[in-house]
C-alpha cells in the first residue's frame, strides 16, 4: 500500500514514512499545485457536506481531525502493521481523533480489484460492504 497525509506530509516509502515537504522542498509546487489542492478541498467539502446531510446535522459542527489520507492497496506484502487493513480493527483505536471514518472510492470492488470488502462485526451478524466509486 502507498499512503500519502496531505495534511502532515507523510508518505510511505518502504517500511518508513518521510516527510513529503521535508524530502522535496521548494520543488513540491513542481508536485502539487494550487489546483490540485482546491480539488482536494473542494471533494474534502463535499464529503463532509454528504456525511453531515446523512447524520442530519450541519456541516459546521463536524470538524476534519487528522490524519486524513490517501491509500493506494496494491498486491504488494504489508511492511508494516498499518499496511495490514484486512484484519479486524477499530479506526478509534487506531487513531484516538476518529470517532467516524469516511472513505471515498475511485474505483469499483469486482470491475477494478478484487478484495476490500468491508466486515462490520456486530455480536449478532455481520454486515458486508462492496466497496464502488464514489
Amino acid at each position: 500500500a502507498s499512503i500519502l497525509d496531505l495534511h502532515s506530509g507523510a508518505l510511505s516509502l518502504g517500511k518508513h514514512f518521510v516527510n513529503l515537504y521535508r524530502y522535496f522542498g521548494d520543488k513540491i509546487q513542481d508536485i502539487f499545485t494550487e489546483e490540485d489542492f482546491a480539488l482536494y478541498r473542494d471533494v474534502r467539502q463535499r464529503i463532509q457536506q454528504m456525511i453531515a446531510q446523512v447524520f442530519g446535522i450541519g456541516s459546521s459542527a463536524m470538524y476534519l481531525t487528522k490524519p486524513t489520507f490517501f491509500s493506494r492497496m496494491n498486491s504488494t506484502g504489508a511492511k508494516t502493521t498499518h499496511d495490514e487493513y484486512w484484519h479486524p480493527h477499530v479506526d478509534k483505536v487506531t487513531y484516538g481523533s476518529f470517532d467516524y471514518t469516511s472513505l471515498l472510492y475511485l474505483s469499483d470492488y469486482s470491475e477494478d480489484f478484487g478484495g476490500g470488502r468491508f466486515v462490520f462485526m456486530d455480536a449478532d451478524s455481520n454486515k458486508t460492504v462492496e466497496p464502488r466509486a464514489g
